[in-house]
This record gives C-alpha cells, structure tokens and sequence, in this order.
C-alpha cells in the first residue's frame, strides 16, 4: 500500500488527457504538453478556430508537434509494470475476476464491488450502482454511527451494572444488620433458642446467596453483553482501517449485527419477588423474639425440675440427625430458585411439640415469630404437667400409642356437606364441584364441607389413621368434634366451638400445615408433605395427638379439650380438590 501513491502518479503522468489511455505515439506541442498523436490531430481537426492546446489553451501553429521517443519507451516500460500491478491486485481483489478490469464502481443491490464492464452487463443493467468511493464515504458514514450507538450502549451497561452492584450491597447490608439483630436476641437464649439462632441465620444465608446469585447472574449476563459488543467494535474499528475494497466486502452481515444489537435493550438487575419484604420480616420479628423469649423463661423455671431427662435425651439425638438433612433441603430449595421464607423451621419444633405439655404455650409462641403473628396465652402449670404426663403414658409399654385401640372409621353420611362425595363403602370423602340434591336435616353441616365419621366415643382411648390425598395445595383437616358442635353457619375450627384438628390451609396469607387453637392458629413444620396422619384421644384425660405415620412423629397434642361429658366423633373437613380416606 504503501508504493500505490508514486505509482499512481507515474502512471498519471504517462497517460493521455485527452483519451485518458496511455500515450500512443506522444508527441509535444509548442506550449510542452503531450498528447496522443491521433488525439490531438482529431481535436485540431474538428475545429474551425486557430489550433490551441487542450489543457492551456495557448495558441500553437497546427501540425506543429514533435515526436517525443522517450516518452514512448518510457509508456511502454509502464505497461509492463502497470500489468504487473494489476495481477497483484488481482491476487488481493481489487480487480474484477471476471474481466480484470480495476473495481471502481460498487452495486448497492449486491452490495459487491465491479468494474466498468460488469456495469454494463446484463447482470448488474437495472441495478443501483455508484462510484466506489461515493459508497466508501456512505457506509463509512453508516460505521461511525453504529460506533457511536455501540459505544454509548456500552456506557449504559456498565451504569446498570454499577447500579446492581450498589443495589446488591445496600440489600447485603440490610441482612447483615437484620443478622446481628437476630444474634443479639439468641444470645439470651437457652440451649432451644441457640438452634432457632442458626436456622435463622441460615435462612439470612439464603437471602445473601440469592442476593449474590442474582448479583452473579446480572454481572455474566452484561458482561457476556458487554464482550459481545467490544469484539462488534474491534471488527468496526479495524474494518475502519481496511481500504474501500476489503471494507465493502462482508457489509451486510455486518451491518446486520449492528441493526441487532441496536434493537437490543438493557436489563436491569433482577431480585426475586418479595425479597425485600422478606428481609423487612427479619426486621418485625424483632421484638417479637425478645417476647418469645421472655415467655420462654418464665414457661421453662415453672417445669425444669418436671422434665424427663430420656425423653429429652432421645429427641436431642433426633434433633441433631434432622437439622443436617433440613439444612440441606433448604440450600437444594434457594439453588431451585424456591421462595424465600423465613421460618423457624427444624426437628426441636417437633420436638417442642411433642412436649406441648411441658412448654406448649412458649413454643406456641415461638412459631408464631416465624410468621411474625401474635404470642398465644400461656397455660396454666397444672395443665402443662397433665398433657406432658399423657403424652409420655402414650410412650411407654408398646410405643407411643400404649394399650390405646384401634378403631375403624366409617363416615355419616348424614352429616355429610352437599358438596362432599362419600364412597360406597363411606370410607373416603372429596369434595366435588356441584351441589348434591340431598335431604336438608338438622345434623348435616351447611355451608361448611364438613363431615363426622359414625363412630362415638366416651371414656376410651381410641387411635384411626387418615390418607391423604387429592391435589397438593388444597384445604383439609382432620381431628375429632364434640357431638354438639354447631352445624349449621360460618362454624370456625376451634376448641370452644368442640373441634379439635389440624390441617392444610391458608391462614392470613400463608398456606401450610397448622394446629387449629386459638386465638391464634399454630403452624405445624414438617421436612416432608404430610400423607397418612394418626388420631389418638384419650378422654379421660381430654387429650387428642397428631402423629405423622411416615415420620413416626407426634405433631401436635391438645393437652386439655374439654368434652363435657359429650360423645366425640371423628371429625374431617375436606376443601376443593382434597380426598381423604380412612
């Protein structure tokens, strides 16, 4: 490239200006300009005027020219090396491969660049076709402005990127805030309390790491964005450098990339929903933590010397086997991208539970922080040690259902909601979707889809298992029912009206498992979706557990349910797309 300028010019100097070929025959005219021979014996002679030179215009006598050899040796020394040229250029592209004539022209159909005599061709007639560096100028024009775009698309990633980082940290020093809150309340904790400390901040650790994750994925997606559009700019910056021929090769595809990253928009960062008010959740459990533990105290001086150290050793063992395999599932949940849900969610709930003689009414409590709800009423002593002394009756001899019966449940239809289906054998029930054309008595439950089984109870220790079935997220509960419960109207799932379950079911916003007490329901936490539940009732001594068959867990006990002296019957509710057998 850099030998084209004097060559250029030498075969300027050597070419016509009247023919614009190379000299054939030079000869110089009075004034000392060279022509063809032919040329500029055509041009006197087509005019009548006295002669004068094409390009100075000063007079000369006509015919008055002389020979110049040398210029003609030279000429032809130059068509030699212009040939020469030429099949370099051809080499390179800069001349047509078809007629191997220089590419000064450029067709804007086929965005390709030919020469004179594809012009003229048949292929190229009807054709937009302009002079090469006209076409240079314009999409030089063209590169420049999708530089600029590119360049300024580039600032704005980096800014949202800058904006996420900051976005990020603010949230990260909000968790951390919220953390050292959560510390300081579990330091005046028990040994319990220590345990709700690392599952809180555990489930901390989870919103950081989404935070991070998210923070992680917006980085690599910009930055993959990022290096994209920096190799475009390369590719822009270095075709810039190329002369007009290799330039104009390639331009559409070019162009094309350019069109489709300038369609392309900037996202901003991206937090999954609810996040924040999750980590304002943190924030209101505060004070509720320090009642709770208050509560907690007070409940655990009333009954520390009560307490059965095997029956603490033997759950403490559960705990630490459970609190791996719960930690585990809630790091494998945030890596499948599960909502975050602060909970106070571990095996000791279980554990407290199971000892809801003992400590029912501070635990209560307890769980009702991880929904940010109300503390429930404590109990009385007296009625704390005579449901922990039931409980711990079930345990001992053949396990923890002891010398209690089993019974078989057959539902009554006679109580049964219009909407519920029995089987034929009344021992499953859903709920469908029509109302059902049935006798309107005085023992079916109306408007709630509510059923009793057959069997009546008073003064027996019975147990009945209950399956689970039906669609995932649908209502249910299962308990027993005093034989005056109400059966008609807006009946709540409560002791005082003589139900005592517990269930699936949305409570303010949450849907999970829950005990229905009041005036607060108390949520039930499980590691596994509850399918076979197991009712034990002991009425002499007014108590009804829960058990998880699978876990072989006891989930709940209402330690003192006042049956007056009235029969108890199983009692089931089945909401829409729930099923239940027994």
């Amino acid at each position: 490239m850099a030998d084209e300028g004097p060559v250029q010019n030498l075969c300027e100097e050597t070419t016509c200006s009247i023919c614009l070929e190379y000299f054939t025959d030079p000869v110089i005219i009075d004034c000392g300009h060279i022509f063809c021979q032919s040329c500029i014996t055509e041009v006197w002679g087509k005019s009548d005027q006295d002669a004068s030179c094409p390009r100075c215009r000063e007079p000369c006598q006509q015919r008055n020219f002389r020979p110049n050899r040398q210029l003609a040796s030279i000429v032809e020394i130059v068509k030699k090396f212009s040939l020469q040229m030429a099949r370099g250029a051809e080499a390179l592209g800069r001349v047509c491969e078809r007629h191997q004539e220089p590419l000064k022209l450029f067709c804007e159909d086929d965005q390709a660049p030919i020469c004179v005599v594809c012009d003229k061709s048949k292929e190229h007639r009807d054709h937009k076709v302009i002079p090469k560096e006209e076409a240079f100028e314009e999409y030089q024009g063209k590169i420049l402005h999708h530089l600029e775009f590119l360049n300024k698309q580039r600032e704005e990633i980096l800014s949202s990127k800058l904006k996420g980082e900051n976005e990020s940290q603010n949230l990260l020093k909000q968790t951390d805030m919220e953390r050292q809150k959560i510390m300081a309340d579990f330091q005046q904790s028990h040994q319990f309390l220590e345990e709700q400390e690392r599952l809180l901040l555990a489930q901390l650790k989870e919103l950081d790491d989404g935070i991070k994750s998210c923070e992680d994925q917006h980085i690599a997606k910009l930055s993959e964005e990022m290096s994209s559009i920096d190799d475009l700019i390369k590719e822009l910056e270095e075709k810039q450098k190329q002369p007009a021929t290799e330039f104009l090769q390639n331009m559409r595809s070019i162009l094309e990339r350019c069109n489709k990253n300038k369609n392309k928009t900037i996202d901003a960062i991206v937090f999954p929903p609810g996040l924040k008010e999750h980590i304002d959740k943190f924030s209101r459990m505060h004070p509720f933590l320090e009642k709770a533990t208050k509560k907690f105290k007070e409940s655990l001086e009333e009954v520390q010397n009560k307490a059965d150290s095997l029956l603490l050793s033997s759950r403490t063992e559960s705990v630490q086997q459970d609190e791996g395999r719960s930690y585990s599932r809630k790091l494998q949940r945030v890596s499948s991208g599960d909502s975050f849900q602060p909970s106070l969610r571990s095996a000791s709930m279980r554990e407290g539970e199971v000892r809801t003689g003992r400590q029912g009414s501070s635990l209560g409590a307890l769980r009702r922080v991880s929904s940010v709800g109300s503390v429930m009423p404590s109990s009385t002593p007296e009625s704390i040690q005579q449901g922990e002394m039931c409980i711990m009756r079930e345990k001992s001899n053949s396990g923890r259902l002891g010398k209690i019966a089993s019974v078989n449940i057959v539902l009554d239809p006679e109580t049964a909601n219009h909407y519920l289906i029995l089987s034929e054998d009344r021992k499953s029930v859903r709920c469908g979707g029509e109302r059902q054309n049935l006798p309107d008595s005085r023992k079916r439950f109306d408007p709630k889809t509510y059923v009793l089984g057959s069997e009546r109870f008073r003064a027996v220790r019975k147990w009945w298992e209950v399956e689970v079935g039906g669609e995932k997220n649908a209502t249910w509960a299962v308990g027993v029912a005093r034989e005056s419960t109400p059966r008609k109207g807006q009946v709540s799932l409560q002791p005082s009206v003589g139900i005592w379950a517990v269930g699936k079911a949305i409570v303010g916003s949450l849907y999970g498992l829950w005990a229905f007490t009041a005036p607060e329901r108390t949520p039930l936490l499980l590691n596994h979706e509850l399918r076979k539940i197991r009712v034990t009732l002991d009425y002499e001594r007014g108590s009804v557990g829960f058990f998880d068959v699978e876990g072989d867990v006891l989930i709940f006990t209402f330690p003192e349910a006042s049956f007056f002296g009235e029969e108890i019957r199983p009692f089931f509710l089945v909401g829409q797309g729930a099923e239940l057998s027994c």
